[in-house]
Parts: C-alpha cells; structure tokens; sequence
C-alpha cells in the first residue's frame, strides 16, 4: 500500500508496496463537479479535494483510491456558507427546512446575507449551533474514511466586518481551533486544510494560544498569477503572496489553483498555463491548471507533470510522481 500522510503539518509518504500502485498522473486536483470514482482512478491525483455531495464517494471506493492508487482524499466543506439547494440526505450535507428560522442564518444583515455566485447564504459561523453541525458533518465524514477536510468560504469575515461589532476574523480562527479539536478527539491525524482567508494567519486559537498555521495541515489560494482573461494580478496580489510565504515558512504546503476556461473561453492557452505552472512551482506552490466551474479536467495538466522534475515543489512535503 501507498499511503500518504501528514507529519510536522506538511505531507508525507509512507511506501510498502510501490511496485503495485500506478504513477501518479498529478500532484493536485481541485474538482468539486461531475467527479466520480472512474475520474479518479484516470486522472490518478496524488492529493484530491473533492465534493463528497456531488462525487458521492462510498466507503468502497474511497478505500480503493487510497490503497490502490495511493491517493490522499480531501472532502470539501463549507463553514462559513449553506447551501439551500442541497436536499440528498445521503452524505449528511442537506440543507433543513427548519434552518430558515434559525437564529445563525436569519441574524445575519440582509446586506450580507447571499453570495449570488453560488446562490448560497452566509451564516453567523461564531454561532454554537452552526458549529455544531459543522462538527456532525465532520464526523460523517470520518466515517466515511476521507483523510481530511477543506474549509471552503472561510474569508466569509470579509462580508461582516463591517456589519458586526465583534471580531469576525478572531471568530473564523476559534472555529478553525474547535474543529481541530473535535477532529482530534475522534481520528487523530485527520487533517484540515483551509481555502483563502490567509489574513486569519494573524491570530491565535483562543483556547489554546497556538498560533494559526498551527491548526491547518494546508491552505488553497485561487486566482494568484493567472485566470481566463489574462493576469490576476490585483492590489491585494502582493500581500496575499506574503501571506502564502508564511505558510510555507511554517510548513504547511501551499495548493494554488488558477483558472484557464469557463463557458467563454472554452480553449486554454498550453503557454499560458506553461507559465502558471512554471511560476507557482517557483514560488514553492503545489499548481492546478483549473475550469472555472471546477467540472472539467483539462488535459494539459496531466502532460505538464509526466515531466518528474516538474513535481519539484510537491515533493518536500511527500507528494512524490
């Protein structure tokens, strides 16, 4: 078997029986639509973050991409957002009708309520109740045998800071900490990886004093060098490159996705995403050449990394071809 696992907050690999397991066709995917078992199994990622709701991943097979393949399974959730469209009970991710009386969703200001994008609401995340769910979702998916969890929407404090008279930012790192803990307590070594949110790398965990980077196990940043129409570059470019630095100064490995298609631009340019990959990997990032809608592998990811010396940023924290 070959079996990757986090050690000292980065990755690791631990090999019994490599002969066996097929070669890794990249280090990182992030694909949250239209995935199933087949995809997997053809793209071959050494790191998967997944949506369990859409791929709907059962014990079995998440078994056999673990040990046959060697994959490390990382189930998307969102913490500081609900879905209300989601109504399958089967992975514990449906959205209650009593939810839209609930006190963590209806206090939040109507200003601030929707993200249009995704046609989903914000949620009072500081809210014991809301943690609590969190925590059963969490739970189910241990259950499931998912080696960890990515905390999408935790940059939601961005949206209430200036509605609420409290430290909404302070409040996102307590909740990250609580979920550590909880995580612990039933599957130790089961990790938490965030998306975006890097100005929570300025606080501590409450409880406890530990600073941040600390409790997480990696950290997703989209939309860093390139996107559909060009550069994206942006004023804040720079100081979210500083913040990414200091993740990788405290071990924790970076996974950059920037986007190359979308419904407009249906074709990616090979040079362009040439250069993404290039200057990711220079940086110390782990890249992927990304669909805006996060339903489409493109292709050219898999030709860039049959190259083992493009794996080089991937493999000190154990992500090896």
């Amino acid at each position: 078997m070959c079996l990757l696992v986090f050690s000292s907050g980065a990755l690791a690999m631990s090999e019994s029986n490599e002969a066996v397991r097929p070669r890794h066709g990249v280090p990182f995917i992030y694909y949250l639509q239209h995935l199933n078992v087949n995809t997997l199994k053809q793209i071959n990622p050494a790191v998967a973050v997944v949506d369990p709701y859409d791929s709907k991943l059962t014990p079995e097979q998440i078994r056999l991409l673990q040990g046959r393949y060697g994959q490390l399974l990382i189930a998307y959730l969102s913490v500081g957002e609900v879905d209300p469209t989601r109504r399958d009970t089967m992975d514990g991710y449906a959205f209650r009708e009593q939810w839209q009386t609930a006190s963590w969703l209806t206090n939040v200001p109507k200003e601030a309520q929707s993200n249009d994008r995704w046609s989903t609401r914000r949620v009072e995340y500081w809210s014991p109740v809301w943690q609590a769910i969190l925590k059963a979702r969490i739970t189910k998916l241990i259950e499931k045998g998912y080696d960890g969890v990515m905390f999408d929407t935790v940059d939601t404090f961005g949206a209430f800071e200036e509605h609420y008279d409290r430290d909404v930012i302070q409040d996102m790192a307590n909740l990250v900490g609580r979920m550590r803990d909880h995580v612990e307590s039933i599957r130790p070594g089961f990790r938490i990886l965030i998306n975006g949110g890097m100005e929570v790398y300025d606080y501590a965990y409450e409880k406890t004093g530990e600073p941040f980077l600390s409790l997480i196990k990696g950290q997703l940043k989209e939309d860093t060098w390139h996107n559909e129409g060009g550069s994206a570059e942006a004023p804040w470019t720079k100081e979210d490159k500083a913040f990414l630095k200091r993740a990788l100064e405290a071990g924790v490995p970076v996974f950059s996705i920037d986007y190359f298609t979308n419904d407009e631009v249906k074709i990616a340019s090979p040079s362009r995403m040439r250069s993404y990959l290039n200057t990711a990997r220079h940086f110390g990032a782990i890249p992927f050449a990304a669909d805006r809608d996060l339903g489409i592998f493109i292709p050219y990811n898999r030709e860039y990394f049959s190259e083992e010396r493009h794996w080089d940023s991937a493999i000190p924290f154990g992500i090896h071809y």
